[in-house]
């Protein structure tokens, strides 16, 4: 049905061999793009002008000049970054940075290279100073007297949240934290006994990091989905990532004609361009779209208010369905009428026929067009069921061709990581404590564990007979 994978460029030429291999497969069309590097990638190109850039792979010295600034930030706990991935990462960063500023510029906003320089400190300013309190007994232990000794602070937080350079949720949580405790740090950086001056925000960092600490809040919900134990699915992600560009397209534009700083705008260019760059054609893969019209409380209607085009979204999906789930519909269909045909051949029966109505009412209810036709259901309904997916195996009964297509394309994955690795940049494949393990091998035990419980290897006693057949 989907394959979900990473953006490597060698994935495309994966899935057109996979299409020559099972004709079946619908080659890029139904190759989906792993979306918690897709929102990594976003916000990371939005934080970039806020943020020093990271250090690249040694083997790269090209870049040292932000070495200092790096240092201050906490490293990636696992202690595992990709090396090659964070070079991707950082080479993408760049060039859509470099893009939004001249587009912005033609817009009439522009930034000097002055005020770049000063809100790439912010975060610097912000995880340094949190990691030498954090490492510090004594000002530990000095901040919270502070903290203690300020009437306005409520609640139990007493310490500085500690940001990650290579995970991007920590980033608003880390600025969250240091705006709430302003009064404490401010008197911690001032005081010339900590040596902490280098740490102290001005005025005009202070105002943007509070524009900034509010704009954020726009990456909030797709944060969320993404740091849920369970892989997320196609149809809940892609809702809230069309929420997020809209929102990153209001920022840009200063929609709501609000005083905000030029930076941001750019900012929010930058995280655009990134997903134009990925998902600007959406439509073009099948699976997208048609996750979320299946979904009875969204249908069409979802796109339409949000000002898309449903003739083609519609039109792919009633081409699917047609393609692969009207034989289906059509032999459910004569199974139905086939039953009430032994009824029929007495003359007393044939006339008033309370089937033959559920029996039409049966034959239209199951193909796309009726689902399309009918109203939008309440949330509550499918919350009944216990969920999108609850809602549709129970529809099964009544209508098995459209259910059976609602199943294949609502459980279609929206990552390929698990929420570890979606906020940061951990290896992609042999663990470091893991010796003597080669790739094919390490490839081939993922593949194992991810078939297994579904019907290519639905228990263990299925791998054991293979490998008994080749022992």
């Amino acid at each position: 049905m989907s394959a979900c994978m990473d953006n490597a460029s060698n994935n495309d030429t994966l899935v057109r061999h996979l299409k020559r291999l099972a004709p079946t497969f619908n080659g890029t069309k139904a190759r989906l793009r792993c979306l918690a590097h897709i929102m990594n990638l976003i916000a990371k190109a939005f934080m970039s002008l806020f943020s020093p850039p990271p250090k690249r792979t040694p083997r790269n010295n090209s870049e040292q000049s932000d070495d200092t600034l790096n240092q201050e930030l906490e490293p990636d706990p696992t202690g595992e970054v990709d090396a090659a991935k964070l070079d991707h990462d950082l080479d993408v960063v760049k060039g859509v940075l470099v893009d939004a500023i001249r587009i912005m510029k033609d817009r009439g906003v522009t930034v000097s290279d002055e005020e770049i320089r000063s809100a790439r400190r912010i975060m610097f300013k912000v995880a340094g100073l949190a990691r030498r309190v954090h490492d510090s007994a004594e000002l530990n232990n000095i901040f919270r007297e502070m903290v203690d000794r300020d009437p306005s602070l409520h609640g139990d937080a007493r310490a500085l949240t500690r940001r990650v350079a290579t995970r991007w949720n920590t980033d608003r949580a880390a600025l969250n934290s240091h705006i709430h405790f302003r009064d404490p740090v401010q008197l911690l950086t001032s005081h010339p006994k900590h040596d902490l001056k280098k740490y102290a925000l001005d005025d005009d960092q202070w105002d943007l990091a509070s524009e900034l600490n509010n704009v954020l809040e726009v990456f909030q919900e797709p944060t969320d989905r993404f740091s849920q134990a369970e892989v997320p699915l196609i149809h809940q992600v892609i809702p809230e990532l069309l929420t997020l560009k809209a929102r990153l397209e209001d920022i840009c534009a200063n929609t709501p004609q609000q005083k905000i700083h030029s930076i941001t705008q750019v900012a929010a260019q930058a995280a655009l361009l990134v997903y134009e760059k990925y998902l600007g054609a959406i439509e073009e893969c099948d699976i997208y779209v048609i996750s979320v019209v299946m979904c009875p409380d969204r249908k069409l209607q979802w796109f339409a208010d949000r000002g898309y085009d449903t003739k083609g979204i519609r039109a792919q999906a009633v081409q699917r369905f047609k393609e692969r789930y009207a034989l289906k519909a059509k032999n459910n269909d004569n199974d139905t009428n086939s039953l009430l045909d032994k009824g029929r051949g007495n003359i007393w029966t044939q006339s008033h026929s309370s089937s033959a109505t559920a029996s039409t009412y049966r034959t239209n209810n199951d193909c796309i067009e009726a689902y399309f036709n009918s109203p939008c259901i309440s949330s509550d309904i499918i919350a009944q069921h216990g969920g999108m997916l609850g809602y549709w195996h129970h529809e099964l009964k009544r209508r098995p061709a459209v259910a059976q297509m609602a199943l294949d394309y609502l459980t279609a994955p929206a990552t390929s990581v698990d929420a570890e690795r979606a906020f940061s940049g951990g290896r992609l494949t042999i663990n470091h404590l893991q010796h003597q393990m080669s790739v094919q091998t390490f490839q081939a035990q993922m593949a194992i564990g991810a078939w297994f419980g579904t019907p290519l290897l639905p228990d263990i006693s299925y791998a054991t007979r293979i490998i008994e057949k080749h022992m």
